[in-house]
């Protein structure tokens, strides 16, 4: 269909960012990073396929290129908390978390019930590897604001506030929020939040909390 469009109108850059979409979502990576370029092409202030593709490269790894077409879309949108949280995430893959606290506070601000953005603010807060970064009397705050949001039954959310629990010296409440999540993500088949939670528990039972290792730019 998207194709057939762009057959149809070639030089129509919503054409374009569909089909990327679409290319995306059946993991043909490349072709789809080249309709968002066409698209970006026909139409340079075109935000939904600058988000687009700065996400595709995050997705990709290729981090750097991620974050100057992030960017450029918070500059054409600078009020859209979505475009904030997905140039956090960049941040923070690229080791810039100072950074990625900025971006996620001012999408905080835009919005205050954004989950992804309470939930990752909280995490940073709770274990990033720079102690100037971290407050695990504010990361709690956040990640128990992200789980009543989510109904308490997230596990990627539960993890977080596990980890904020354990940050602000709430050992036992840290176990338990732990187990809770590692059996809703038993139940989801969620492998990796599983597995980290695994790997976390025997530091918040030694009275621990868990710290990520150090990433450089």
């Amino acid at each position: 269909e998207y194709r057939r469009a762009i057959e149809i109108r070639p030089d129509e850059a919503d054409s374009h960012n569909n089909y990327g979409s679409a290319l995306r979502e059946l993991k043909q990576f490349d072709q789809a990073e080249a309709e968002y370029k066409r698209a970006l092409s026909l139409r340079p202030q075109y935000l939904d396929a600058r988000l687009n593709l700065g996400s595709l490269l995050l997705q990709r790894g290729r981090t750097a290129e991620a974050i100057a077409n992030l960017e450029t879309a918070r500059r054409l949108q600078p009020n859209d908390a979505a475009t904030r949280v997905t140039l956090a995430f960049a941040l923070i893959k690229n080791g810039q978390a100072m950074q990625a606290v900025a971006e996620l506070n001012r999408a905080l601000q835009l919005a205050p019930d954004k989950v992804s953005a309470l939930n990752s603010l909280a995490w940073l807060l709770a274990t990033a590897s720079d102690d100037s970064v971290r407050d695990g009397k504010r990361a709690v705050q956040l990640a128990e604001r992200a789980n009543a949001l989510a109904g308490n039954n997230d596990p990627t959310i539960l993890h977080t506030l596990a980890a904020a629990y354990a940050e602000a010296g709430r050992f036992e409440e840290a176990l338990q929020t732990a187990r809770r999540a590692m059996k809703l993500a038993s139940r989801a088949d969620n492998n990796a939040v599983y597995n980290a939670i695994r790997d976390e528990l025997p530091l918040y039972e030694l009275g621990l909390p868990y710290h990520e290792m150090a990433k450089t730019p």
